[in-house]
């Protein structure tokens, strides 16, 4: 039967350590339930019902092109057994609630925002391409010039940012209402999803790249639209350049924090001159911004 939170219901993936907390909450309030093992969003009821899909049927016809709107709700699971649609459908929808953010910061910390950009309350689909885009952006090139060559280096490896990204907005537990956010600070990018690791996966299997998901209805969407693959391809992508030390991983969050290339951020600050260029590579003298 399909169930959704509410005052008085609450859902959880497993035993929490501050299970006490919402007992006694409850206890001193209207009373309620706990329900635990809830892992799956098919069963959750969406919060909204009347929900429209006009993107998610653009990008299928672009990418397939002779799917029927309707047959394609019914062949992605987008409803409960009581036939509401559920989470996953609501994620997909025109529109929702639900916000994926990027930030940069001028300093090591999140004292000051210098931008921001938030993209969702739209199919969940639009705001991964949306955050890509983004992340050309976000992630500055810095330029150099040896002739005849023009040499370009990302502060971030842009392939494995990418499949972070990714995977932060696959396996992000969204029932709990806390969403995929990246952040740019001055020496490092940060790619936060919650919900630490889908039951049954092991931090060795993580970054081995075994595949198994936490919203299975997601990864079926995101591999049709070739944004992702089920084979766990990504994480040997985001290893080929970094390692599991970059990674921090507890029940609550999971959180990629990948240092920017050095020569990279230098020569975007101005600390790369032409004269160390010119040295080096017979080059000119202005600075390479």
């Amino acid at each position: 039967m399909a169930i959704t939170e509410t005052d008085t219901r609450e859902y959880k993936r497993q035993v929490p350590d501050d299970v006490e907390k919402s007992v006694v909450a409850f206890l001193n309030g209207l009373g309620g339930e706990i329900y635990i093992g809830i892992d799956d969003m098919h069963n959750v009821v969406s919060p909204r019902q009347n929900l429209t899909f006009r993107q998610l049927r653009i990008f299928y016809e672009e990418k397939h092109n002779t799917l029927n709107i309707d047959n394609l709700l019914e062949n992605l699971d987008f409803y409960t057994e009581d036939g509401k649609f559920n989470y996953v459908a609501y994620l997909m929808a025109d529109n929702n609630g639900v916000s994926v953010k990027m930030v940069q910061y001028s300093g090591t910390d999140k004292v000051t925002i210098l931008k921001k950009t938030e993209c969702g309350n739209y199919s969940l689909v639009k705001a991964a391409y949306a955050m890509l885009d983004a992340l050309d952006i976000y992630n500055q090139t810095a330029v150099e010039i040896k002739y005849p060559e023009r040499i370009e280096t990302r502060l971030v490896e842009p392939i494995a940012l990418r499949e972070a990204v990714i995977n932060a907005i696959i396996h992000n537990d969204y029932i709990r209402g806390a969403y995929p956010v990246v952040e740019f600070y001055s020496d490092r990018v940060e790619v936060t999803s919650s919900g630490g690791l889908p039951l049954g996966l092991t931090p060795d299997a993580f970054f081995k790249g075994k595949s198994l998901p936490r919203n299975r209805e997601i990864m079926r969407i995101f591999t049709n639209m070739e944004l992702a693959e089920q084979l766990g391809s990504g994480m040997h992508r985001i290893m080929q350049y970094y390692k599991p030390e970059d990674y921090t991983i507890d029940d609550t969050f999971i959180t990629a924090r990948f240092k920017y290339n050095q020569h990279a951020l230098d020569s975007l600050n101005g600390q790369v001159s032409t004269e160390k260029v010119r040295r080096k590579y017979g080059e000119s003298t202005e600075k390479v911004q």
